[in-house]
């Protein structure tokens, strides 16, 4: 999988693990990290374009409705 492929990559470029001081260092390796995630699904997962004659709106819920209206 090119995901896979890819987040290993942004994650060998991450700093090795090491003993988190403090909360500032903490949120600096968690942003590092999401980055690195978030790169690597930009780059990988092809988002889906919903139909413009989806009901969108339409749910499960509505169904039962309707069959209870009927």
């Amino acid at each position: 999988m090119e995901l896979v492929k890819t987040l290993k990559e942004n994650l060998t470029n991450l700093p090795l693990p090491t003993e988190i001081p403090s909360i500032q260092n903490f949120d600096k390796k968690l942003k590092m990290l999401n980055e690195a995630i978030q790169d690597a699904i930009n780059k990988n997962v092809e988002l889906s374009k919903p139909s413009p004659y989806s009901k969108w709106w339409w749910s499960p819920g509505l169904s039962e409705e309707k069959k209870q209206m009927q």
